[in-house]
Formats: structure tokens, sequence, C-alpha cells
């Protein structure tokens, strides 16, 4: 099960940061039992907005157990999110 993830960043935000906190959030909170890879999509900055750029995730999870539902992605990808506002004030798109 597959899903991305899109985080407005400030322009000065290095990507390596972002991507370490968003592998560790991953890792200390998926489900016991499951495979999770994390792959760079897109790091986009608008002409528009200087100030910001956006990184792009894909994230798959994938359950040795039993099958996932789009609800045990999503509840993982909100603390992603609730840890890069929290951590860098970064943005979900």
């Amino acid at each position: 099960m597959g899903q991305d993830l899109c985080l407005k960043v400030t322009s000065e935000t290095r990507f390596g940061t972002v991507e370490k906190l968003v592998q560790e959030t991953l890792q200390s909170n998926k489900p016991d039992h499951t495979r999770l890879t994390l792959n760079t999509l897109d790091i986009y900055q608008r002409p528009d907005d200087t100030d910001h750029k956006q990184i792009t995730f894909s994230v798959q999870l994938a359950s040795y157990e039993r099958t996932l539902t789009s609800k045990d992605l999503s509840a993982l990808m909100e603390k992603v999110a609730a840890a890069a506002k929290e951590k860098r004030n970064a943005e979900q798109i």
C-alpha cells in the first residue's frame, strides 16, 4: 500500500533534515511486522514563492501478517505531518 506526502518548508530548510525527520518518524511509528520504503519523488520551488519549497515523498508500507487498509497508512502519515509541523514548521500540502 502506498501514499504520497508533500511537505512545504522554508527554502532554507535542508532536504536531508526533512528526509531524516520523515524516515525516523515513519520507523518509530510503523506497525509491527511491516516493511517500509521511502522514496523522494520531487523537490519543487514555485517561481512565485522563493521563500518556500515543496518536498514530495512516496511511502510504501507492507505487512507480513495482514492486509493493510488506507486507514493504517493515513494514521502513519498524520503522525509524520504532525512531527514535521512541530519540528520544521512544515505544512502538509
